[in-house]
């Protein structure tokens, strides 16, 4: 509107001065020219006025400030409009192109008939309506109208009105805008949808009443007049009130409808309605509903606590189990109570120990606002322990699940210590055990697995991989040659299968292993096996034995007399065997027809089996006792005097079963037996039950009748040689002959007893004086020292007495016995042969016994013992080829102690085996040490002693000690004397066959002074023969010595041993042996033992036939000396024997 009083006023304007220059004249045009100049230049649009020639005669300042018109094209006068538009193509007011075609095109449109208008948007935006009219004259005035803002305005009106249509258009709901009318303003296609109003019916404008009437008619009203219907709700939509209900359509869908008046400036001006499609909605809400009563229900069956908060913290879901297990009251939380309060109110009754409760509330919230998944455990005041398990909701908040675990954690606890003890039974038991799962990993297992099989320690440990534990085995050679990877493989597979299996496999060091292996499984599933590896070594050589005497067990079995009688539950006999006849004398007369228990009863009441008594009522009493069905053993002696065993064993079927044994004999062996329980079952003497018993007897006495009483503790000096050398057999027989000639020279009141082994006692319960005990104790010897003939060999008696006397030397049984055993070592120790009383001074030769026991221990720990060492010679070059070593304990600068005088008591208290152990390896390093020096590839001789050679370890110790220096086997020489050798022969054949296996040299040491055995000499695996010094001291006087050593030398080579004369003092006695072919010699003629560093430069400076008269000199003054610091009195000597 003002933009049409603005275009009016310029036409006025215009007309006005037109009319002017033709009717007034040229001064008052002037004036009025001038007066409206100034109302165009204050109209605030553009004015251009071009006459008919073209001519741009009249603007105003708008106009140049819109089209940014400079005043210089207005200089010259008033520009054509030619000119006027060519400036303006010029600058592309009019776009791109040709300026000349833009300029024609431009001029063409002025000449067209005016009263049009047009849009002009200018290169700087701005929006110019140009409005152009012309005047009568052919002139033409031009309007231009800045309509920029207007513009804009009315694009984002068009765009917020399409805007808002488009998101009518995109809602779910139909949506319909009503005015004050009641007429249709704005809609979208919901509306029509959710009305099912035909396209066509909608439209803008269209009457409320017009709409209603196509539900209406359809009944979506109700019956009635479609007219009235309408009408009423035209009536209740001009209330322009709010409303909201819900009405179902004939298609079944329900909508919701929701009205709400619209107001401008405090007036209604309409209303808006959305119409709601909720049919999905109110479906979901019952599925849900129906979703969140099974929740409860399935939450309440839940066996766990569980509690639910939202993202709120405020608690969404509970069950009872929670509030029971957690102690929270249901009033606390059947309104849903926020985090805190849940937590304060345990945090106050301490459920979470002594905590600063109002700090412990903010932590908890802190972590319930970012919760993390999490189980943790609790342990409620009272004790209980719950397990808490929490995790995050995808939508926020947080679910929490509590579990009672308390049994299972005691139970845990329970199983943990059932476990250690289970443990602890595994390491008791002798077998070694290992128990692998189902993966093959080793769970389980003992100290004795791994000693079994020589495990390292380290490979055994949990979830070791059966594989590597197979490898160590199969790389040691153990599963035989092959491919290590094969063997390993094989084993595996076999493993894998998990079946049972039993085999016995034999290890490399000898022992034999029963290997069991057993799957196991629970509830039908299998989770591993367990295997045991039992050492049956022993066991078999026992089975063996065992089994032959099994077999004649079995026979003895099966022929046994005894009579067996079978009934059944009504006491019918069944059966029985000849024995049972026999035994009991039945006729076969009785067994004819039906045999019942009652009928032998009342056979036996009747033959008087029973005695004297009332058949009827002892035959009534057996029946009453059979009923019971008990199991019974008695003995019954018969008319004849036989006694039989019953033994009656009640059967599941009610019957019974009875074995009768004739025991008769058996009563009689039975006191028999009796008698020898106080005898000694080889000689018949009092054993030492019955000794203990009668000397505490005669001790009761003599302290009565205040006499003397002498105990004589006797023992034979050679028993242990005879024994060894001839057998056990021949060794009884001697003992009994000892115990003969003990009972024919004492009196019958004198006790005579054998308290085991070799060891007699003798008591002379009236012993009146010690003249008398001592011309006793002569005779006794000499009655013992008798020789006799035993095996085809006469055998000469040896023994050692010591004699203690009551009450002098002891006035009970055990003081006695101690002492007068210490007075037979003193005799032993006199030289053999004879006898002792006892005397204080033998208590202190015990004592000092004992001193050197402990000296020699703590010689032992603090390494003062030393090794000297004792050239061997060859006999036909005189070159040293080797040395032996010889055992000295240093115990002091000056004081040298030599074996002889502590090996038997190292031998007798158990050190020997330390002291040569530690030989066995000093020898070897001295040895290496010289190799080392240049001193050439010499043999080192090295006694072994009794307990070394019954060591099972010993083959491991010489292998130790070579390792370790690093000496070559060949050179280390081991030494067994005779009588060593033959104590066990099998054993002996056994321990030298293993370490021949090393590569060392073996020989046999005092060949002859025992009882020696060509039969087992032949089967040791030995290299040498040493010819003891006894045969080579006399053997050029003594022709049987001479006679011996040629024999010795002859069956030695014979059997491709090399033999070594010891104790070699003399240039006759070297001369004579090699005149026997001799081998090699040792002994002082050529070197007395030297300690290491004597003996290396003595053997760098070697031995030949030169220095021979020198080295004769030196023998003979060491034979004239007695060794008693660092000299020996023998020549050669075995150091541990």
């Amino acid at each position: 509107m003002e933009l049409g009083v603005v275009l009016l006023a310029v036409l006025a304007i215009v007309a006005s001065i037109w009319a002017l220059r033709t009717q007034q004249t040229l001064e008052a045009l002037r004036r009025e020219n001038a007066h409206f100049q100034r109302i165009l230049d204050n109209i605030p649009v553009g004015v251009t006025l071009v006459d008919s020639q073209s001519r741009v005669v009249a603007y105003n300042p708008a106009a140049c400030a819109l089209l940014d018109l400079p005043a210089e094209l207005f200089a010259d006068g008033p520009p054509t409009l030619e000119a006027l538009v060519r400036f303006n193509a010029a600058r592309g007011e009019y776009g791109p192109g040709d300026i000349d075609t833009l300029v024609e095109i431009i001029l063409s449109r002025a000449r067209l008939p005016r009263g049009r208008r047009i849009e002009r948007t200018r290169p700087n935006g701005t929006v110019l309506e140009v409005h152009g009219e012309t005047l009568p004259d052919g002139s033409f005035v031009t309007v231009y109208t800045d309509i920029t803002e207007r513009r804009a305005a009315e694009d984002a009106f068009k765009r917020e009105a399409f805007d808002l249509q488009s998101i009518l258009d995109h809602l779910p709901q139909g949506i319909s805008v009503f005015d004050d009318e009641l007429r249709l303003q704005r809609w979208n296609a919901g509306l029509l949808e959710v009305l099912d109003l035909p396209p066509s019916a909608v439209y803008a404008g269209v009457p409320f009443d017009n709409l209603l009437m196509f539900p209406a008619r359809r009944g979506e009203y109700g019956p009635g007049d479609p007219a009235e219907l309408v009408a009423e709700r035209r009536a209740l939509a001009l209330k322009f009130e709010p409303h909201r209900f819900e009405r179902s359509r004939p298609n079944g869908r329900t909508h919701l409808v929701e009205g709400k008046p619209m107001q401008l400036d405090g007036r209604i001006v309409g209303f808006i309605t959305s119409y709601t499609d909720i049919t999905d909605r109110r479906e979901a809400e019952h599925k849900l509903q129906a979703k969140h009563a099974l929740l409860e229900v399935l939450v309440e069956s839940i066996p766990s606590g569980v509690t639910v908060f939202d993202a709120d913290l405020q608690l969404a879901l509970y069950n009872q189990e929670s509030l029971r297990l957690t102690g929270v009251p249901e009033s606390l939380v059947k309104d849903h109570p926020h985090f805190s309060e849940v937590i304060r109110y345990n945090a106050a009754r301490g459920e979470y120990g002594d905590v600063d409760v109002d700090a412990h509330v903010a932590r908890m919230v802190e972590l319930a606002r970012h919760p993390a998944a999490h189980v943790i455990e609790r342990v409620r005041p009272d004790g209980r322990v719950l397990e808490v398990k929490g995790a995050p909701l995808p939508g926020g908040g947080f679910v929490t699940i509590y579990n009672d675990i308390t049994e299972r954690r005691a139970m845990e606890r329970a199983l943990t210590r059932r476990s250690a003890y289970l443990q602890t039974i595994l390491e008791q038991l002798p077998q070694g055990i290992s128990v692998f799962d189902e993966s093959l990993r080793l769970k389980h297992w003992n100290h004795s697995f791994a000693e079994v099989l020589e495990l390292p320690p380290e490979a055994v440990h949990d979830d070791a991989d059966f594989e590597a534990l197979v490898r160590i085995p199969a790389q040691r050679g153990e599963y035989g040659g092959g491919d290590v990877d094969q063997l390993v493989r094989e084993r595996c597979t076999l493993a894998a299968r998990f079946e049972p299996h039993r085999f016995t496999r034999t290890r490399p060091n000898g022992r034999t292993h029963l290997v069991e292996g057993r799957p196991m499984s629970i509830d039908g599933a299998l989770v591993g096996f367990i295997t045991t590896y039992t050492d049956i070594t022993d066991r078999i050589l026992v089975e063996e034995e065992l089994r032959a005497r099994n077999e004649t067990f079995s026979t003895l079995i099966e022929n046994i007399p005894g009579g067996v009688s079978l009934f059944d539950g009504q006491f019918r006999l069944v059966t029985a065997n000849v024995a049972f006849r026999r035994l009991l004398a039945f006729p076969d007369s009785l067994f004819e027809g039906e045999v019942t228990l009652e009928r032998i009863f009342r056979f036996n009441a009747l033959r008087g089996e029973y005695g004297v008594c009332d058949p009827e009522e002892k035959v009534r009493e057996l029946i009453a006792r059979a009923e019971l069905r008990e199991a019974h053993v008695f003995e019954r002696t018969r008319p004849d005097g036989t006694v039989l065993e019953i033994r009656g064993l009640p059967l599941a079927d009610g019957g019974f079963v009875t074995i009768y044994t004739d025991v008769t004999e058996h009563k009689r062996a039975a006191a028999a037996i009796e008698r020898l329980a106080h005898r000694d079952p080889l000689t018949g003497l009092d054993n030492r039950y019955t000794l203990e018993a009668r000397l505490a007897q005669s001790i009761a006495d003599a302290r009565r009748h205040r006499t003397q009483l002498a105990l004589m503790f006797i023992d034979m000096d050679n028993f242990k040689a005879i024994n060894d050398a001839l057998g056990h057999a021949v060794g009884d027989e001697f003992l009994i002959e000892i115990a003969r000639r003990l009972r024919a020279s004492l009196r019958e009141s004198d006790i005579v007893s054998r308290p085991g082994g070799d060891e007699f006692v003798v008591v002379l319960t009236d012993a009146h004086s010690v003249e008398v005990v001592a011309k006793l104790a002569d005779d006794l010897l000499a009655a013992l020292s008798e020789g006799m003939q035993l095996a085809r060999q006469r055998i000469l008696p040896s023994a050692s007495v010591g004699i203690a006397m009551f009450p002098k030397d002891g006035d009970d049984r055990g003081a006695l016995m101690k002492n007068a055993d210490i007075a037979m070592y003193a005799a032993k120790g006199a030289g053999r042969g004879g006898y002792r009383f006892f005397d204080l001074d033998m208590t202190e030769a015990a004592t000092q016994r004992l001193r050197m026991e402990a000296e020699l221990r703590d010689a032992i720990a603090a390494r003062t013992l030393e090794l000297h060492y004792q050239p061997q010679v060859n006999a036909v070059s005189g070159q040293i080829v080797g040395v032996e070593a010889l055992i000295r304990w240093r115990k002091s600068p000056t004081e040298l102690v030599p074996p002889g005088d502590f090996i038997p008591l190292a031998e007798e208290v158990g050190l020997i085996g330390p002291i040569g152990e530690w030989a066995l390896g000093e020898a070897c390093a001295a040895l290496q040490r010289w190799r080392d020096a240049g001193l050439g590839d010499l043999h080192m001789a090295v006694n072994i002693s009794a307990r070394q050679l019954h060591n099972t370890r010993l083959p491991a110790q010489v292998a130790h000690a070579l390792s370790t220096t690093g000496l070559p086997a060949h050179l280390l020489e081991l030494e067994v004397t005779e009588s060593v050798a033959m104590e066990d022969p099998r054993v002996t054949i056994n321990t030298l066959r293993a370490l021949k296996r090393l590569g060392v040299l073996l020989s046999i040491d005092d060949f002859g002074t025992g009882y020696s055995s060509l039969a087992y000499l032949k089967l040791l695996p030995i290299d040498r023969l040493k010819l003891d010094r006894t045969f080579v001291t006399d053997i050029e006087d003594d022709p049987n010595d001479a006679v011996i050593c040629a024999a010795t030398i002859g069956l030695a080579h014979n059997l491709g041993l090399t033999v070594v004369a010891e104790g070699v003092e003399t240039r006759a006695q070297a001369d004579y042996l090699k005149g026997l072919n001799c081998d090699l010699m040792q002994g002082y003629y050529y070197a007395r033992p030297l300690p290491e560093a004597q003996a290396a430069r003595f053997i760098q400076a070697g031995y030949t036939a030169e220095v021979a008269s020198s080295v004769e000199a030196a023998g003979a003054a060491a034979r004239r000396t007695t060794e008693t610091g660092n000299n020996s009195s023998s020549g050669t000597e075995r150091p541990l024997a």
